[in-house]
């Protein structure tokens, strides 16, 4: 608005007062029943956006997913259903949501068996759910074949071979979860009908979009910083290769793969002995002894 106006000073109002003018309009009460708005409003979200974002979503990142539910986050005191999985910048994405009559196995089922059809029925490879009895007990009987893990807590820092073997894309623990959860806290109340709830998820949506969009334009306008190693090359093409965030994950491990290189290399009876010298940094220098059979390393 202000743009369009020349100038913030131009507007004849302050965002207070918009506010105040949007939670008047909201308290409005419009013709027709609250089911009835809530199917037109999904029509018109179906003439929006015939193929579905979250369905592209899925098709590209829904190799990993994690089911969480919130509770009383209506007026009717609904469970609502999430299903998450990580984009190609390391964020949360939304699959889908799902509004439940009640928190009843059956309830996950019908839920499950919406979301398959909607999502073509392909299957995700693993699963990751916040430990829900009547979620296990879904996914145990209609996706046995996929396998399932509990995230652990935030806090936890234990080992984690109760999630080897699989590809979770990092959905090892509560975090990302909790993080929805807490956005769509803002967004939502238990005073919200069915066609208002719907458009506050949309709107929970939509800010996941613009993060994505910012991190795409990261990406594209600006290069990431490695520091001084002999790998700038292969930084060069990382950083064309990955979005910046995950060349963020992998910039550590390139740094110390990057940090010394090796001068010499010689040959004792009972060693390997490899002289090296820091990158940039001739003047700093290690000499490492390797026996044999590669179990000792000083």
């Amino acid at each position: 608005m202000a743009k369009q106006m020349g100038g913030y000073e131009k507007i004849p109002f302050t965002s207070k007062d918009l506010y105040n003018r949007l939670s008047h309009a909201s308290k409005v009460e419009f013709i027709g029943s609250n089911a009835g708005r809530a199917i037109r409003y999904l029509e018109h979200k179906a003439d929006e956006d015939p193929d579905g974002r979250c369905r592209s979503d899925y098709e590209t990142y829904g190799h990993a997913v994690a089911f969480d539910s919130t509770y009383k986050t209506n007026s009717y005191g609904k469970s609502l259903l999430i299903c998450i999985g990580t984009n190609n910048y390391y964020r949360t994405c939304i699959l889908g949501f799902a509004i439940l009559d009640n928190e009843s196995g059956n309830s996950y089922k019908w839920a499950r068996r919406a979301f398959m059809e909607c999502m073509g029925g392909v299957l995700p490879k693993t699963v990751v759910t916040d430990g829900d009895e009547a979620i296990v007990n879904m996914l145990e009987e209609l996706m046995d074949d996929v396998p399932h893990r509990l995230c652990l807590p935030n806090w936890y820092s234990g080992t984690t071979q109760i999630l080897r073997g699989n590809f979770f894309c990092g959905m090892t623990t509560t975090q990302r979860s909790e993080g929805i959860n807490a956005m769509l806290k803002k967004k939502f109340n238990q005073k919200l009908k069915l066609y208002e709830f719907m458009r506050a998820i949309n709107m929970a949506s939509s800010l996941i979009r613009q993060h994505e969009a910012k991190d795409e334009y990261i990406t594209l306008h600006t290069s990431p910083e490695l520091g001084k190693t002999n790998l700038s090359q292969i930084k060069d093409e990382l950083a064309n290769l990955y979005t910046r965030n995950m060349f963020y994950k992998v910039r550590h491990q390139l740094l110390k793969e990057g940090r010394y290189m090796v001068k010499t290399l010689s040959e004792e009876e009972d060693a390997l002995i490899l002289k090296l010298h820091k990158y940039a940094a001739e003047q700093v220098k290690r000499h490492v002894y390797v026996t044999p059979e590669r179990d000792l390393f000083v």
